[in-house]
């Protein structure tokens, strides 16, 4: 979700928590380039500290990497228990999740950290490839269940198999990211949502 961002006009993050502004600016330079496009080097110089500091809280970057995904994790969670505590219709659980994810484009116009990340997966270590296996699994677990109570309530329609749908949906949100981003037109992101509903509900 949404990194602080808190940037002075030099670029230094202001003081503060140390390891809040660490994470907080690797998660942003991840999703502005990518997480083999950057180092420490250029953390501590956002930041204000020395590399040492951030290899003392940081060890490796991989572990960096599952500190990111861990948070991230844990902040789409308390989004996904806010959209159930507010919305109890599953068509409108479904329209809320996708305008989370259409709202966390437009506000940062940053690709979704766990889907940049995937694109490096390659050159990860194990522990944060299963994070970040994680995070999508949290998300296609959550739509899984929510699908298959809106095609029991009759709310929402679809062909197949709900693990399939869910699978199908945030692949496609995932997509319409890259693709907007791509084209530096945000409003890719909301055409895919407006389809994706459209193509659900019933009514």
């Amino acid at each position: 979700m949404k990194s602080s961002r808190a940037a002075t006009e030099n670029g230094v993050v202001p003081a503060g928590d140390t390891v809040q502004n660490i994470v907080d600016v690797a998660q942003e330079l991840v999703q502005s380039r990518g997480f083999n496009a950057f180092s420490y080097r250029d953390v501590a110089a956002r930041v204000g500290v020395k590399t040492s500091s951030i290899h003392y809280h940081f060890p490796t970057k991989g572990d960096l990497a599952c500190a990111l995904v861990s948070r991230y994790r844990a902040k789409m969670q308390s989004a996904r228990d806010h959209i159930e505590a507010t919305y109890p219709r599953p068509v409108e659980q479904v329209e809320a999740f996708l305008n989370l994810l259409c709202a966390t484009f437009e506000r940062e116009n940053m690709i979704c950290l766990c889907g940049m990340l995937a694109t490096d997966a390659a050159t990860l270590p194990d522990d944060a490839r299963a994070e970040i296996r994680g995070f999508f699994e949290d998300n296609e677990t959550w739509l899984l269940r929510v699908l298959e109570q809106g095609r029991k309530a009759g709310e929402l329609h679809f062909e197949g198999e709900p693990e399939e749908a869910s699978h199908a949906l945030f692949c496609a949100m995932q997509g319409a990211m890259i693709g907007a981003a791509t084209f530096g037109r945000s409003a890719r992101v909301n055409e895919c949502a407006r389809w994706i509903l459209g193509s659900l509900k019933t009514i």
